[in-house]
């Protein structure tokens, strides 16, 4: 049995020449986690995802400026070790009986990841695409309607509990690279 050990292995700094900055660009991902046949993966980064035949990713578009304002990530303090909430908020910006069928009622219910590009790149840029829902699935904690707030846009708020790491990123060798990976999944894959 292994010894789990928690110590720290870098210097925690300010980036001077890269000052972190808050924000989300404007398109996301989204897929069903039961379409995903497997992913790759090293030290927290995702370098390929290949979809299960005729399935594929959908693309989440936010307006305005601040897009998927309050996706986060919070420390759960536990009895035996700590983990991570992370939370994917959107807005679902139509209305109408294909919108319920297709999006809101299988956003009830269903499980998934959610793929997100931070306005803040390190010198890497590694840390461009954040994904959240690989580790035990994003579900619904919050779906919400008001006829007279947020020009009665659904509110959506994903959630995945108990992660036991900070971050899981998706990396293809450049910020172009990496668009190009994620935009190949919105076409079913053969």
């Amino acid at each position: 049995m292994a010894i789990c050990e928690h110590l720290i292995a870098a210097d925690v700094s300010a980036n001077c020449n890269n000052l972190i900055r808050a924000g989300v660009e404007q398109i996301g991902y989204i897929i069903n986690k039961a379409d995903i046949e497997s992913i790759s993966e090293t030290d927290r980064v995702v370098d390929s995802i290949v979809m299960k035949t005729g399935k594929k990713a959908y693309r989440i578009q936010q307006l305005g400026a601040q897009p998927f304002n309050g996706t986060s990530s919070e420390m759960q303090e536990g009895d035996y070790a700590n983990t991570m909430n992370k939370v994917a908020a959107f807005v679902v910006l139509d209305n109408g009986p294909d919108i319920a069928k297709d999006i809101i009622e299988p956003l009830m219910n269903g499980e998934f990841i959610v793929i997100i590009e931070n306005k803040y790149k390190d010198a890497t840029k590694r840390n461009a695409f954040e994904m959240i829902g690989w580790d035990s699935g994003a579900h619904a904690t919050a779906i919400s309607q008001n006829k007279y707030e947020n020009q009665s846009a659904w509110q959506v708020e994903l959630t995945e509990t108990e992660v036991g790491n900070a971050g899981r990123y998706v990396w293809k060798d450049s910020v172009e690279d990496t668009r190009a990976l994620l935009d190949a999944l919105l076409v079913a894959a053969a």
